[in-house]
């Protein structure tokens, strides 16, 4: 029978279930989530100091999150587990609460209800007054990523939608890295168990050539997990062959020396164990496990070396891949991609509306201030197809897509410049028997203004489906970051 006690971290009343033989016993918290602890803690009265309970707390909630099974806290990893979650930054926690509700709240726009007593563990904070600070100073008031209303209610701003489009990313790639490192270790394994077997044929006095033989084995596993890291972040994450900012550069860098210093300590605990099993010397081991420190250390500069020289090298400024019309039409309107079902034909008034020109403008606008994108136009928000025929003939004269292109490079040169006019694709499809026009606007070699009238300009941008005008100061700050290294 289930029996209600005291959680051994955050001091809730929780459901016990029996122990599993006389080791350890599962715990169900509301806060912390599900996790087993051992008999030897309980008996020890469990974590003691506030800190550890919080770190503990934080890492079983954030383990059932993932969907990863259920933890187990026992006397031989209690110091692991604490001493790897102790270090997150205020931004890493902000990143756990985004994920935590918009995976429990996926719809934009809606609110989202929180109790910071109950979910103050997710962002692994020390208690419900940090998570307030978290939530409240830097998530809202800092960073933007939200707006916190009345009665324990927020919403997920659309800087914060675009913040986990990036985290939801690197998940991925982490996920696919998951699948390709163990592909390299279960190689590594094989080739191991063999190596191992040949060498039980042989006399002893050959074991340290084994060791040695092994852990080369190990390093060329090591150097193909950097390898293929680097090639998953740069596919998934950044979804570019080139790296061309210093941004960009920054983050692979750290990845990759986050993944280098891990596998140093991998590498070290494990051929600890082969070069034991070989009864090879400590003082060898020691020699060649800093030979392989040294040898990582050399590939991880020489990644690096070779980003900063590709970016040199090639273009810096990325350009958008050829997508076909069909695939860009199932796809769903983000901060590269926008439909409009006219260019100047009111739908709803059933006339011609120049105003709706504008539209088109700041968008195109806004691709090239931000990441570049393609505009559809014939295509309405359901990506119904509703073509340009109504375009056509709101024109004088002519009725046709050569007019249509002409107007649209007219306005294009008129609100924003004759260079980039120039410098957009526009290409027209037939489907289902009616035009639709795509313009493809790659990331502008320098930032653009919409003229709104002869006195005043206007910068714009895109936040994941929308468009944002911004203030001088505010243009002057995305400009600086987005064109510094150009």
């Amino acid at each position: 029978m289930e029996t209600k006690q005291i959680c051994y971290l955050c001091g809730l009343p929780s459901d016990f279930l029996p122990y599993r033989g006389k080791a350890e016993g599962r715990v169900s918290c509301n806060r912390c989530g599900d996790y087993y602890i051992d008999a030897l803690l309980v008996e020890g009265g469990g974590p003691t100091d506030k800190e550890r309970k919080a770190i503990l707390s934080g890492y079983t909630r954030w383990q059932k999150e993932l969907g990863n099974p259920v933890p187990e806290i026992n006397v031989e990893n209690i110091e692991k587990i604490i001493e790897e979650n102790k270090k997150y930054s205020d931004e890493e926690k902000i990143d756990r609460l985004l994920l935590y509700y918009s995976r429990k709240y996926p719809s934009k726009g809606s609110s989202a209800n929180y109790d910071y007593n109950l979910d103050y563990s997710i962002t692994y904070s020390q208690n419900s007054k940090e998570f307030l600070y978290l939530l409240k100073d830097v998530a809202y008031k800092k960073l933007g990523y939200l707006e916190v209303l009345a009665g324990g209610i927020f919403k997920i701003q659309p800087e914060g939608w675009q913040r986990i489009e990036w985290l939801e990313k690197i998940d991925l790639a982490n996920a696919k890295y998951n699948i390709e490192k163990d592909k390299i270790v279960k190689k590594i394994n094989s080739s191991e168990l063999e190596m191992k077997e040949k060498a039980g044929l042989v006399n002893k006095r050959w074991s340290s050539v084994l060791a040695r033989e092994i852990r080369d084995l190990y390093l060329q596993g090591t150097i193909e997990k950097l390898e293929k890291k680097l090639e998953i972040d740069k596919q998934i994450i950044l979804g570019l062959q080139i790296v061309s900012n210093k941004e960009d550069f920054n983050f692979l860098s750290r990845r990759i020396t986050e993944l280098a210093e891990f596998e140093k300590i991998f590498l070290t605990e494990r051929l600890n164990k082969i070069y034991q099993d070989c009864n090879v010397s400590q003082t060898k081991f020691d020699h060649d496990i800093a030979g392989i420190y040294i040898e990582v250390e050399s590939k991880v500069k020489e990644i690096l070396v070779d980003l900063k020289t590709e970016g040199l090298k090639k273009v810096k400024i990325p350009e958008l891949p050829e997508i076909d019309i069909k695939s860009l039409i199932k796809k769903e309107e983000s901060i590269q991609l926008e439909f409009k079902s006219t260019f100047q034909w009111d739908i709803k008034q059933n006339c011609i509306n120049k105003d709706l020109r504008k539209e088109v403008i700041k968008t195109i606008a806004a691709f090239n201030n931000t990441k570049g994108g393609y505009l559809l136009i014939g295509i309405d928000d359901n990506k119904n197809i509703f073509g340009l025929e109504k375009d056509y003939s709101s024109f004088r004269g002519k009725q046709n897509q050569d007019v249509f292109l002409q107007t649209l490079t007219h306005e294009v040169e008129n609100k924003i410049s004759k260079d980039l006019a120039a410098k957009i694709d526009v290409r027209f499809y037939n489907l289902e028997n009616k035009d639709i026009c795509r313009i493809k606007v790659n990331f502008g070699s320098e930032p653009v203004w919409v003229k709104e009238d002869k006195d005043s300009e206007i910068f714009y941008i895109r936040l994941q489906n929308s468009i944002k005008d911004l203030s001088p100061s505010e243009s002057f700050k995305h400009i600086k970051k987005r064109w510094e290294d150009f």
